[in-house]
Formats: structure tokens, sequence, C-alpha cells
């Protein structure tokens, strides 16, 4: 069997903090070294691809050449105050698909509860629905239109079938993409994703040639039934309930290992986190690989997921951590920056944080468009309230500030 003809890239989770890649001797790719504040880069905490197959001189089947893949990795200028490393310090993938695909970024699946009003602690799930949304993205690379069907099926932690959708024939052009909606799926007396019970269910996405009825790309993607929903005076509802929210705000990094940490070293944070008594997890001060919020909605923690930066050079880091994360139960809030990265300064004249407006209305733009169901916030650092970046957001973020600044801000 051989992949020729195929769509053949290498995904890269994370680089810290810009990379070039060369294969076989040539250049086909640089990213990142978009400069932030203390000089880190923007994309250093965002995948991106490397496509293969489109390579001339690439090399296929048993018998062939090696195919050599270099990576320069460049850490300087600047740094965090705090520990980065710099490297390969997450996963790399290689990916193999025909030339007709699934774009898991551009895919959603939302579910809507029905009946979510009422107090979960007095509510019969088996009263109610949920309707599951489903978008699909496809990316056709291939240098003339393809056809293909779509079928979206739900299937529950014991690989029972619940629901099913399909869009039985669309068309896409060459070196085009396209998002297919297709009709909602609905899930009778579903059982809820929660602190105390985390169930999951599992999205399977087939793309299937309109001709051949050949399966030409699946995904399988992570999706969880609840409500969520904050209140002024009470706080988060998590499927009806009141829930007081307690947690860490980890670093991207663990002692001995730095920036890249194994699976297990992951999965023990996040059990003795919750073996304290922990029901949240902010990922500061920026977004964290996959796997980690799949633990998180193995173990029923909830999520303040973080952008590093609000100035224009994160928008693209914003729209990537959205569109990888959302699918994640786990994730209640988008947090579009961290402390001094929420302003654009001081006034020299006045001392008094500059403010963008236009700015902060693409971020809260882009983040309702891709995900309009969660709240959007921001860890502020300083003077908060009306005609600042507050009026922008859902929650008020606060980092260690004074009790004065807190009060200040209601």
């Amino acid at each position: 069997m051989t992949w020729r003809g195929d769509r053949v890239a290498l995904r890269f989770e994370g680089v810290y903090k810009s990379a070039q890649v060369w294969v076989n001797g040539r250049t086909v790719k640089s990213y990142g070294g978009s400069p932030g504040v203390g000089g880190w880069s923007a994309e250093a905490y965002t995948e991106f691809e490397v496509r293969l197959d489109n390579l001339t001189g690439l090399a296929y089947g048993k018998g062939a050449k090696a195919n050599v893949i270099a990576i320069y990795v460049n850490g300087e200028p600047g740094n965090e105050h705090w520990y980065t490393g710099a490297g390969l310090y997450r996963s790399v993938h290689l990916i193999h698909s025909k030339l007709l695909h699934i774009d898991p970024l551009a895919s959603y699946f939302p579910a809507k509860l029905s009946g979510d009003d009422v107090p979960g602690a007095t509510r019969e799930t088996s009263a109610l629905t949920a309707n599951v949304q489903a978008e699909v993205g496809l990316v056709n690379d291939a240098n003339t239109a393809m056809t293909a069907g779509v079928v979206v099926r739900v299937f529950d932690a014991n690989d029972n079938l619940v629901g099913t959708t399909n869009q039985p024939t669309t068309t896409v052009s060459a070196s085009d993409n396209v998002i297919v909606r297709l009709p909602a799926i609905t899930i009778g007396s579903p059982r809820l994703w929660g602190i105390q019970s985390p169930y999951l269910y599992t999205v399977v996405t087939d793309v299937v040639d309109a001709s051949s009825r050949q399966v030409l790309d699946s995904v399988n993607t992570t999706l969880g039934v609840r409500s969520i929903r904050w209140d002024y005076d009470r706080g988060f509802f998590l499927n009806g309930d009141n829930i007081k929210l307690r947690g860490f705000c980890h670093h991207d990094s663990f002692t001995g290992v730095g920036m890249a940490i194994p699976e297990r070293v992951w999965l023990l944070r996040a059990q003795q986190s919750r073996g304290v008594g922990a029901n949240g997890w902010r990922m500061s001060h920026n977004n964290y690989r996959d796997s980690v919020y799949s633990l998180a909605d193995a173990m029923g923690t909830v999520v303040w997921d973080e952008n590093r930066d609000l100035r224009e050079m994160g928008l693209a880091a914003m729209n990537k951590m959205v569109r990888a994360h959302r699918h994640h139960p786990s994730v209640a809030v988008w947090s579009l920056c961290n402390e001094g990265e929420c302003d654009f300064g001081r006034n020299r004249t006045t001392g008094r944080r500059l403010v963008n407006n236009t700015v902060y209305s693409q971020f809260r733009s882009l983040t309702k468009k891709l995900d309009p169901y969660r709240a959007v916030s921001g860890n502020m650092f300083a003077e908060y309230g009306p005609g600042t970046l507050t009026d922008f957001l859902d929650l008020q973020g606060l980092s260690h500030p004074p009790t004065f600044e807190i009060t200040g801000s209601h």
C-alpha cells in the first residue's frame, strides 16, 4: 500500500518560539516569531501543519530513499518572566488522509440541552432531550472538484448508536473548503456531563465517496451534554446546579521535565488537583495541548481556557484556540488575555492605561462567532469597570488585585 496520491502532512502541536522546517534540503515552512510582550511569540502555543505530499521529490514505498525532515527552532530573543522552555515541546503527528478530507478545526457539534432551567438535583434526565448541531468542515486539496456524502453518528460510552444524521452529496470545488451543516441529531434522555459524573459521548464523522462509497476520511470527536450559565448574584450553574468553582492556575511546565511534559505527568497533576477538592483548572497563561483538555473532560474538571495576548498579533491564536477546544465539555470560559497583555500600555501624561475598543471588539466578535455558547472573560491586572476591556466581557476576571479594586469593579 502506498500513500502516493493521498494527502500527507506533519501536525505540530506547539513550538517555542519559532520554527523553520526543511524537507529533503528545501525550506517548506516558517512559523511563529511574531513578537509579544517580553519577546514571546503569539504563535508559540498554537498548532500548525506542514503539507508534504505536494512537494516534488518526496520518496514513497518500500526500498525508496529516506525522506529527511529537519526542524530548526529559535527560542530567542527575549523570554517570559517564568520558565517557558524552548523547542518541540509538544507532540508532532504524521497525518494521512485522502485529498478530500475533514478539517477538525472547522467542525463543531454543540449540544443544546432542553429543560436546563430546572435545578439538577430535582430533575429527571428522562424528561430531557439534547439537540446536537452538526457542522463538518471539508477541505478538497485535489485539483478537480470532488463529490461526497457526509455521515455523522453519535455513540454512547458503551458504543451504542444513539443518533445519526447525513448529507447525501456535497460538492467541493478544487482547492477549496466548505462547511456542511447537517440536520440536528436528537438524543433522548441524555446522560449529562458533570463534575461528579463526567459522561462522554463520541461523535463519528465519515466522508464517503459519492461513486465508490469508499470512506475517504473519518474523525472521532468527544461530546459532552451539559448546560452552563452565569448569574450576576449567584455565580456559576452547571446543569441547573449552583456550583462553587475551586481550582488552580497551573503553568504549562513541571519540575524536572520543563515544558515537554509527558502525558502521565499531566494525569498525575489532574488527579492530585481533584484529590484535594479542586473542580476547576485555569490554563495559565496560555492554552494547552489538546490531551490536557481530554483529561479535564474525563475527570469532570471545569476549565478556564486562556489566550496569551489581546493585541492584534494574538487574534489568529485566539481563533485557533477556540476552534481547537470548543468541542471539549470541560471548557466553560474563553479568556482573551492575561494581566499586562490585557491592555495597551499607559498614557504618559495621565498614567491611565490605554484602551483599544476596536481590537477588544474584534476579539469578542470572533470568539462569539466561533462559539456563542460560552462566556468571554479576561484575567485583568488593573483598572476594571466602564471604559475599559470590562465593557466587552461577560465575566470580570481579576488577577490578585487589592480589595478596593474588586469593590470598584462592581
